[in-house]
Order: structure tokens, then C-alpha cells, then sequence
């Protein structure tokens, strides 16, 4: 084969060409796919890579997985206990004339008392919540 640059000539491509298609194809080795497969196996479980990264771009191992996933139900539980304890201390508002006979009936049980408290903090969250979207909105009826 005479080369000119590192690029075969018209008819030695030809050539090559009518060879690869009329010539049998060389066919792999019996055992190599299952070889290929049991290597990638052998690596995945000496790794213990899972495929979603951190926020940093790195890959977590099975260990550092399920820290986080500890982690995250720490806060989970912290986050649940300080909405309960949170109903218990915000207080509650003034109450119409017209439901100050029931609301004081309703005080002598618990469920009053998480029913008022979970009032109160549902009208904050409403206010607060009012105010991040729609500023605006707010100050122009007023």
C-alpha cells in the first residue's frame, strides 16, 4: 500500500472496501462480553458508587448515602417538633363577640386550645406569606 500523508489512494480504498464486504467479519471471543460485564460487577460493588452526585459534584459511596439520608430525617423530626411546639406558644387573637361563647367553651379542651393556636398561626402564615408575593397588592388598599 503506497501512501501519500497517512491517507490511502482512491484505489486502495477501493480495494479495502470490496475486502471488508466480501470478506468474513471477525467475530469476538465467546467468553469476552461476560468477562467485560463481571469486571463492571466486581468494580460497582468495590465501589459502592451511587450514580446521583452531591451538590458538589462528587459521587457518594453507600456510606456517605446513608448519613445524609440520617441527616435528612433529623431535620425532618426537628422541623415537625418545632411546628408542634411552635402551636403551643404563638398566642392566639381576640375573638368576635359572636363566637366569644363558643370559643370559650371550646378552651376547656385540647383540641380548642391546638384549634385556636392553629388558627392563629394559619392567619400569620396568610399575612406573611400575602406580603412576600404581593407587596404591593397590600399597601394599595390600604
Amino acid at each position: 500500500m503506497h501512501r501519500e500523508q497517512d491517507y490511502l489512494s482512491e484505489e486502495e480504498l477501493k480495494q479495502l472496501i470490496a475486502e471488508t464486504e466480501h470478506g468474513e467479519m471477525l467475530k469476538a471471543p465467546v467468553y469476552l462480553k461476560s468477562e467485560i460485564l463481571d469486571k463492571i460487577r466486581m468494580e460497582e460493588q468495590k465501589e459502592k458508587v451511587i450514580e446521583m452526585p452531591q451538590r458538589s459534584g462528587k459521587m457518594m459511596t453507600e456510606k456517605e448515602k446513608k448519613k445524609a439520608y440520617m441527616r435528612y430525617r433529623i431535620k425532618v423530626a426537628g422541623i415537625a417538633a418545632a411546628a408542634i411546639f411552635a402551636l403551643f406558644i404563638i398566642p392566639a387573637g381576640t375573638s368576635n363577640s359572636k363566637q366569644s361563647s363558643s370559643v370559650n367553651e371550646e378552651k376547656t379542651s385540647i383540641t380548642g386550645t391546638i384549634n385556636e393556636k392553629t388558627n392563629a398561626w394559619c392567619s400569620h402564615l396568610f399575612e406573611l406569606s400575602n406580603g412576600l408575593i404581593a407587596p404591593d397588592f397590600n399597601k394599595s388598599t390600604d
